[in-house]
């Protein structure tokens, strides 16, 4: 009885150490219409299958904040408003559809077509199973203030390239720019695996592996 009793607590240790371990968190800052920034979206979707109980992933948005005479905030993107109207969608799309990485299919559906950005919204929202009214409010009412949110952190972050990626809040790779640990799939997948500490999934591979 005493046995069983401590191979029950073993276990119960077991899976508490298995489910609270942290997911690594990742995080790019870039621009709606940056090729690199949707290449990168499109490696992080690819890797939800294997990993996707791992990690979490969050996209922000690079634009320069402009406050006018009235306080009133405007928002200065690269390729202009379009762009601004692509990062507010976006981040709508996080903010309404957070969970099973749902966002992260409008995203790459978006920067399938960036030319089209913000028009190819609608259609990127019904092709993956969004309400575009949800979204279209949402532009309306609260995406300048989840834009302010976004870029503030991304200056905060000193992330001002497109895109920089941070994993666990450290700065790990300015696309083309300097060297990143991962320049595919299987090598994103890798590198979060290595950083993750708890039970590492198949798709991680061997300890020795890593």
């Amino acid at each position: 009885m005493k046995f069983l009793t401590i191979l029950f607590l073993i276990q119960i240790l077991f899976f508490q150490n298995v489910f609270s371990q942290e997911k690594v968190k990742v995080e790019v800052f870039g621009m709606s219409k940056c090729k690199d920034t949707s290449e990168f979206i499109e490696k992080m979707w690819s890797a939800t299958e294997a990993i996707g109980d791992i990690f979490t992933a969050n996209i922000g948005f690079i634009t320069q904040i402009e406050v006018g005479d009235k306080s009133q905030i405007a928002f200065k993107c690269q390729k202009g408003k379009t762009e601004c109207d692509g990062d507010k969608l976006i981040l709508c799309a996080q903010d309404k559809y957070p969970d099973n990485f749902h966002y992260l299919q409008f995203a790459r559906c978006l920067g399938r077509d960036r030319p089209s950005i913000p028009e190819n919204a609608e259609k990127c929202a019904e092709e993956v199973g969004m309400d575009w009214k949800i979204l279209k409010e949402c532009k309306k009412r609260e995406s300048s203030k989840l834009l302010f949110q976004s870029s503030s952190r991304a200056k905060n972050l000193k992330a001002t390239w497109a895109p920089t990626i941070f994993i666990d809040d450290e700065s790990v790779c300015e696309w083309n720019l300097n060297k990143c640990p991962f320049s595919d799939t299987e090598s994103f997948i890798q590198e979060v695996c290595k950083r993750y500490k708890g039970t590492k999934p198949a798709a991680c591979g061997t300890e020795k592996e890593l």
